[in-house]
């Protein structure tokens, strides 16, 4: 059983640039925002680390030193990331994990956003106290209807 003083978390750096990118791949398709490359992923890290952009906080979080998932929180709306692989997941190490980096990054409140098809993760967000908040609707621009894009 993983205990919490078997977690560290430790700030994402440019030696991170592959398991990153390994861990993003992993991803659900339906999930990924878009495509990235080994190339634009080591240019998204050295932006992290010389200004924080995008994310206030984001983290490796190793078991037993071991690199086992990320977590993640955006400057412009609380809103939480975070993915494990596999082989962590189902284990409480991402509750653990997540109750350690939400106390070292304090605020006054923060936001999840879960796919409707996700129910692992609605489940994980919900035993941690989350509470569901509102539906949020989404349409690809090519989908948009024609005779409603050029309207002034």
């Amino acid at each position: 059983n993983v205990k919490m003083k078997d977690i560290e978390l430790k700030s994402v750096d440019e030696e991170d640039v592959q398991f990153t990118f390994d861990l993003y791949q992993l991803r659900d398709k339906r999930e990924k925002a878009e495509t990235i490359t080994l190339e634009s992923q080591k240019t998204f890290i050295k932006n992290y680390v010389n200004d924080k952009s995008v994310f206030e906080s984001w983290v490796i979080v190793y078991v037993d030193k071991e690199k086992a998932g990320t977590l993640s929180l955006r400057h412009s709306n609380g809103e939480l990331g975070y993915y494990f692989l596999p082989k962590f997941q189902n284990k409480g190490i991402a509750s653990i994990s997540m109750k350690k980096f939400l106390k070292i990054n304090p605020k006054e409140y923060y936001t999840v956003i879960v796919d409707n098809y996700n129910t692992h993760s609605m489940h994980f967000i919900e035993k941690l106290g989350f509470n569901r908040n509102g539906i949020q609707y989404k349409i690809e621009s090519e989908n948009i209807p024609t005779d409603i894009q050029n309207e002034e």
